[in-house]
C-alpha cells in the first residue's frame, strides 16, 4: 500500500458499507498503523466511524457487507457457548460473557437479555468436570495472601482484601502523550490499572482492555467491584524519579491519569501518599498535578505543603451540590460532591495550589448555564489557577450503565437526557451549547485565559463545528 496515503485511503474505506462491517482483523490493522505513524488509535477510529456515519457516504456498489453465518454460526448465542462446559451462568469467565455481549450486539438485540436468558435457562444446573489449571500470578507484598475462588475462576494468590488483585507494573513513571496534547501533564504515575471508585462513565476498560493484568486475573476490564493495584508502585516511582534517562526531560506529572489514587483500595496501602514522596523526596525538577475524586488526600495535605510550589491539586467536581444524590448512583465509591468542595477550598485556606476539574458535565444534572456558573464561582473561590471541562464521552463501553442505573434509581428525566447522547447529533449539540455556556461563564466571573475546554472536532457536525471556530477561546482542540 503506498504510504503517503491516508489510513482511511490505504484501507479503502468504500469496500465497506459502515463502519460496523469493518472486519476484526482490519480494525486491529487501524490500530496498528496508526500507532505506527504515532497517531491515537482511537481518534483514528472516531475518524473512521464518524467519515463512513455522514449522510454522503457513499460505498461502492461491490461494498462488503456483513457475511452469512454459517451452519454453525447460524445457531443461536446460547447454542454456540456450548453450555456443557460450565456448571452454571456465574461459573462463565468473564471473557467469554464479554463474548456474549459482543455477539449479542453484532446480531442486534439487547446483550442485557440475551445475559438473563442464558442465566434463566442455566439454573446452575450444568455440571462440568474440574479444569482448573494453575494461573502465574505476580508477587503482592504487604498483605498476607490466601487463594480464594472468584466467581468460578482458577483460585489466584491475591491480597487478603478479596476485591483486591495486587499486579506489578514495570515502570513507576510513564510519558502520557495524550495529556500532553491535553495540557494537563506530560508524565503520568498510575497505582494499577483498576481503582475501584466504580464510576460507571468511566471509559478506562476501553482504553486499557487488552492490558494483560485482566488476561492474568480473569476479570473483565469493563466490570467493576474490584481494583488491580501495585503494591510497589512508589518503590518503582522513586527509581524512575532519579534516572537518567529522565535527564533533561524532567517536567509535571500527572497523579493519576486512569486510576484512582486515593480510592479506596489505594488508600488501604497509602499508596497515593507513597507516590508523592517517591517523586518530591527525590529529585526537585519534578512537578505534580493530582487529581483524585476521593476527600482523604486532604490527609496527605502536610506533604503538599511542605513541596507546594511544586504540587497543584484538583478534586473533580461532577454536579452541584443539589444533584449530589444523583451523582452518587454512578461514582458509588467516589466521595461526596460536597466533601470533595469542602477539600478544596481546605486546599485554598493553607496556601496550596489548586486547579479545576469540570469532567464529565452530564446533560440535565451538570451543563446547563445557572450550573456551569456555580462551577466557575466555585473556581474563583478556590483559587483554581486553570479550569479544564470537556463533554462527556458517550462512545465507552460502560456508558450505557450509567442511564440504566439512573433509571433504575428513578431518575427517568436525566436518564433520558443521557441516554439521548448516544446520537451523535444530540451530541454535537449538547457539546456546542455547553462550549458556549463555559465560556460566557468565564467571561463573566473570571479570566477566559484561565480555560482549557478539551475539544474532539471530529465527534462535532460540521455547523457546530463552524460556529465553535468563530469563538474558540479557551478551547484545546484535539
Amino acid at each position: 500500500m503506498p504510504t503517503n496515503q491516508s489510513i482511511p485511503e490505504q484501507l479503502n474505506i468504500f469496500q465497506y458499507s459502515s463502519y460496523q462491517s469493518i472486519p476484526p482483523g482490519k480494525l486491529a490493522w487501524i490500530t496498528i498503523k496508526a500507532k505506527q505513524q504515532g497517531k491515537d488509535p482511537k481518534m483514528v477510529h472516531a475518524g473512521i466511524k464518524a467519515k463512513m456515519s455522514r449522510k454522503n457516504y457513499k460505498p461502492t456498489s461491490s461494498a462488503k457487507t456483513t457475511r452469512k453465518r454459517t451452519t454453525k454460526k447460524q445457531q443461536s448465542i446460547y447454542e454456540q457457548l456450548n453450555l456443557s462446559d460450565y456448571k452454571s451462568y456465574d461459573s462463565i469467565p468473564p471473557a467469554k460473557r464479554a463474548w456474549i455481549t459482543i455477539k449479542a450486539k453484532r446480531e442486534g438485540k439487547d446483550p442485557d437479555k440475551v445475559h438473563s436468558q442464558i442465566a434463566k435457562k442455566m439454573g446452575g444446573s450444568k455440571k462440568v468436570g474440574k479444569k482448573v489449571s494453575k494461573k502465574k500470578v505476580s508477587k503482592g507484598v504487604g498483605k498476607k495472601k490466601k487463594k480464594i475462588k472468584i466467581d468460578g475462576c482458577p483460585s489466584l494468590i491475591i491480597s487478603t482484601d478479596k476485591d483486591i488483585d495486587n499486579w506489578s507494573f514495570k515502570n513507576g513513571i510513564t510519558r502520557s502523550l495524550a495529556f500532553k496534547k491535553k495540557g494537563l501533564a506530560e508524565f503520568a504515575v498510575n497505582v494499577g490499572p483498576k481503582c475501584d471508585n466504580n464510576c460507571l462513565y468511566c471509559f478506562s476498560g476501553s482504553m486499557l482492555f487488552r492490558h494483560r493484568s485482566f488476561k492474568e486475573f480473569k476479570r473483565d476490564p469493563h466490570a467493576f467491584g474490584y481494583a488491580i493495584v501495585d503494591p510497589e508502585i512508589s518503590i518503582k516511582v522513586a527509581k524512575d524519579a532519579t534516572r537518567k534517562r529522565w535527564d533533561g526531560a524532567r517536567g509535571l506529572i500527572e497523579l493519576s491519569t486512569y486510576s484512582d489514587a486515593w480510592c479506596p483500595s489505594a488508600r488501604k496501602l497509602d499508596l497515593g501518599r507513597k507516590c508523592l514522596k517517591a517523586v518530591l523526596e527525590n529529585d526537585p525538577k519534578w512537578t505534580i498535578r493530582v487529581l483524585t475524586k476521593n476527600h482523604e488526600v486532604e490527609k496527605d495535605f502536610d506533604i503538599i505543603k511542605k513541596y507546594r510550589k511544586r504540587v497543584s491539586v484538583s478534586l473533580t467536581v461532577t454536579s452541584p451540590v443539589n444533584k449530589s444524590k444523583i451523582m452518587q448512583v454512578v461514582e458509588q465509591n467516589a466521595s461526596p460532591v460536597k466533601e470533595r468542595i469542602r477539600v478544596l477550598k481546605k486546599a485554598h485556606r493553607m496556601g496550596l495550589r489548586t486547579y479545576m476539574m469540570l469532567c464529565p458535565l452530564l446533560p440535565s444534572i451538570a451543563d446547563g448555564p445557572k450550573q456551569i456558573d456555580w462551577y466557575i464561582q466555585l473556581a474563583e473561590e478556590v483559587g483554581a489557577e486553570e479550569v479544564f471541562a470537556e463533554a462527556v464521552n458517550s462512545r465507552g463501553e460502560t456508558f450505557p450503565l450509567v442511564f440504566k442505573e439512573f433509571a433504575k434509581k428513578g431518575y427517568k428525566n436525566e436518564a433520558k437526557a443521557i441516554k439521548a447522547l448516544m446520537d451523535d447529533d444530540i451530541h454535537s449539540e449538547y457539546t456546542l451549547r455547553l462550549v458556549k455556556n463555559v465560556q460566557k461563564s468565564m467571561r463573566k466571573y473570571s479570566n477566559i485565559r484561565k480555560l482549557r475546554f478539551l475539544l474532539y472536532s471530529n465527534k462535532l457536525l460540521s455547523e457546530h463545528l463552524k460556529e465553535i471556530q468563530k469563538d474558540d477561546a479557551g478551547i484545546k482542540w484535539l
